[in-house]
């Protein structure tokens, strides 16, 4: 499973990259002015963050992926279900 957690850090850190490259160039031209530098400089530094993410998660999160979901609450099982007596079909 160790390649499952490279394979979830490559595509964590790259789609965060594509969505801040996406947001930030959409938000400098709707300003009428696309700075490149601020761009590929601003999308850098969210996959940066999202690796780190993820490398602090395969210390802490799930031993097999680059997640966080052990440290979720599982939630409770649910109780059985107590038979109900049966009504009687008599009709008056």
């Amino acid at each position: 499973m160790r390649k499952q957690k490279y394979l979830d850090l490559l595509e964590r850190t790259g789609w965060t990259a594509v969505q801040a490259f996406a947001g930030v160039l959409l938000g400098s031209y709707a300003t009428m002015g696309v700075d490149w530098a601020t761009v590929f400089v601003s999308a850098g530094i969210a996959a940066g963050i999202a690796a780190i993410k993820c490398l602090i998660a395969f210390r802490f999160g799930d031993p097999d992926t680059a997640t966080f979901d052990v440290l979720k609450p599982e939630p409770p099982e649910p109780e059985p279900v107590a038979a109900q007596p049966r009504r009687s079909r008599r009709r008056s």
